[in-house]
């Protein structure tokens, strides 16, 4: 391994302090079932807090699916136990236990037990690839600039990490003084833990693809998973499953961004597109980007920046590199035939209405609501 590549996976393997003043609560997290469990107690929960001692409860079968929640409710902790009693579920959580059991009609109860999930994303530390170029080696900005011209002002913390340095209107904004078209993109990115705080004000970020297209980065741990949560081309599409971990702990983006295409007088032949993996689950794939974010009308050109987005937090970046496209083919996330992890959604499902619906009330406008659900019933935007 080159010298370079040896200190980033050096730098990475160190751990880091909590961002910010709030230390998150160990009972929040994701919960699971062990894999030894009864197929009817083979459940698993989300615990998110919502500010104060406030924590939302949800019940899947599976993570990182979009599947009808079994349950869900709102409780108040005490002293870091939680005691609910909702709709049949009934139980207690503390920082070491999740237990409890469902009641049924004419049925034994179902007890079940669930551990905290250690799940990691595989692509944290992955090493650049030959060829590729590093945007952050753990010491320096070099390969960047501010927003605003000149050399970035954000934090290089031990450990390899860069820090967003906040600054009036964005300033803190930085973007690569290399243009680039078609590109394997990695990075990792650290929320800080902000229970004040809701919505696109909780550990809100940006990684732009030629300072144009907008893959969200937003602290969307137990969320619906919409068109502006993480993992979201910004006001376009929605992850097709919300792939967020809680704030504080690390998680990846591998995007492949396929630039447009042009006819020899200069329109455009193809539009730009995307694939991404969030922790490692993909939630785009080989997706049409129709427009720029924020609806900035201009045509796709055949290069340009990334940029990192400053907007107000403390979000922290480490180990960013790009690679030839040619190059994603052997690391198994390319533009070809979706693979089998990627299936339609049920118009029938009340997850699918609800977030048809959310869309639409999320953004103001019905008409966003409608496109997407145009889009769903012709079978272009798979979910998983």
């Amino acid at each position: 391994m080159k010298p370079h590549l040896l200190l980033i996976a050096t730098l990475i393997a160190c751990t880091l302090p909590v961002l910010g003043s709030e230390v998150p609560s160990p009972i929040m997290g994701r919960w699971q079932s062990p894999p030894d469990a009864a197929p009817e107690a083979n459940i698993c929960a989300e615990v998110i807090s919502m500010g104060g001692e406030s924590y939302r409860v949800q019940f899947f079968q599976e993570f990182f699916k979009r599947a009808h929640v079994l349950n869900e409710f709102t409780v108040t902790a005490k002293d870091e136990k939680i005691a609910f009693d909702h709709d049949g579920w009934s139980g207690e959580i503390t920082p070491g236990a999740f237990t409890g059991e469902i009641t049924r009609k004419d049925k034994p109860p179902i007890r079940f037990s669930l551990t905290k999930s250690a799940f990691r994303s595989p692509t944290l530390a992955l090493a650049p690839p030959a060829g590729a170029t590093v945007l952050f080696d753990g010491k320096t900005l070099e390969a960047w600039e501010s927003k605003k011209g000149g050399t970035p002002e954000w934090k290089i913390l031990p450990g390899g990490v860069a820090e967003v340095v906040s600054g009036q209107g964005g300033a803190g904004t930085i973007t690569t003084k290399e243009n680039f078209g078609d590109i394997r993109l990695h990075l990792e990115f650290r929320l800080p833990y902000q229970s004040g705080r809701s919505g696109q004000g909780r550990s809100n970020s940006g990684v732009f693809l030629q300072g144009l297209y907008e893959v969200q980065i937003l602290d969307s741990f137990g969320s619906s998973g919409l068109w502006n949560d993480c993992g979201a081309l910004y006001q376009l599409a929605p992850p097709k499953v919300n792939a967020s971990l809680p704030p504080e702990e690390w998680q990846t983006y591998d995007i492949l961004f396929r630039a447009a295409r042009f006819k020899p007088d200069g329109s455009v032949a193809d539009l730009p597109r995307v694939t991404v993996r969030h922790n490692g689950v993909l939630i785009h794939h080989n997706e049409e980007i129709s427009r720029p974010t924020r609806g900035n009308q201009v045509p796709p050109p055949p290069t340009g920046p990334i940029i990192l987005q400053d907007h107000g937090n403390p979000v922290q970046f480490r180990n960013i590199w790009v690679a030839p496209l040619e190059d994603a083919e052997g690391a198994g996330i390319s533009h070809g035939k979706a693979p089998a992890e990627i299936e339609l959604r049920s118009p029938d499902s009340f997850a699918f209405w609800r977030h048809i619906k959310d869309a639409g009330d999320r953004a103001g406008n019905a008409e966003i609501g409608l496109q997407l659900l145009r889009k769903w019933l012709a079978g272009k935007v798979p979910c998983a």
